[in-house]
C-alpha cells in the first residue's frame, strides 16, 4: 500500500521486479529466514523512500544469483527443483507463451515428462535419444498435465503421446 501511495505510476514495473526477485529465490531454494530478512529490508527501503529501481535496491539480483538461476533452469529441473518451484516455472512459462490464456485446475495438475524417463529399449525414443539421461529431466521435456491425461499417455511413442496430451478434450485445462 505504501508503494502504491508513493509510486503509483510504476506499479506494474515494481510488481514485475518483485515477482522476479521472489521467483529467482524460490528456484535457488533460499530459506525462510533469508527471505524474511530480504523482504523486511525491501519494505524498510520503501518506507525510507529509496527508489526500488535504483542500482542499490535490495530488489536487484546479484550477478551470482543470475548465474545460479540460469544454471538451475538449464540443469535437471525435475530432480533438483522443489515441486513448488517446478510448478511455478512451468505455469509462468505457460502464461508467457500463451499470453496468460490457460487456466488450470490446480488439484489435478501434475508435472510430467514428454520424453519418458524409462522408455522401452526398442522404442523410437531410445533411437532418437541414445543419451536419454542428458535430456529427460530438463525444463524443455516437462509439461503440465492432468493426472488423467498422463496416465493415458504412458511411455507411448512421440506422435501418439503428443496426440494424447494435446488433442484430447481438455478435461481440467480450460483455454479461455
Amino acid at each position: 500500500m505504501y508503494y502504491m501511495h508513493h509510486y503509483n505510476n510504476n506499479i506494474p514495473a515494481f510488481l514485475k521486479r518483485l515477482e522476479r526477485f521472489a521467483a529467482v529465490h524460490m528456484v535457488l531454494r533460499k530459506n525462510f529466514n533469508w527471505r524474511q530478512s530480504k523482504y523486511s529490508t525491501i519494505l524498510r527501503e520503501l518506507e525510507q523512500g529509496k527508489d526500488p529501481f535504483s542500482k542499490t535496491s535490495t530488489l536487484n539480483l546479484t550477478d551470482d544469483e543470475k548465474k545460479e538461476v540460469i544454471e538451475a533452469l538449464n540443469g535437471d529441473v525435475y530432480k533438483k527443483l522443489k515441486d513448488a518451484a517446478k510448478r511455478y516455472v512451468l505455469l509462468r512459462l505457460d502464461a508467457l507463451l500463451s499470453k496468460g490464456q490457460p487456466s488450470y485446475d490446480y488439484n489435478t495438475i501434475t508435472i510430467e515428462h514428454i520424453l519418458p524417463q524409462t522408455p522401452p529399449k526398442e522404442s523410437q525414443w531410445t533411437k532418437n535419444f541414445p543419451n536419454i539421461e542428458q535430456y529427460v529431466h530438463k525444463l524443455g521435456n516437462l509439461v503440465l498435465l492432468t493426472t488423467k491425461k498422463n496416465s493415458r499417455a504412458k511411455n507411448f511413442e512421440f506422435e501418439r503421446k503428443k496426440s494424447t496430451y494435446f488433442n484430447l478434450k481438455m478435461e481440467s485445462v480450460h483455454l479461455l
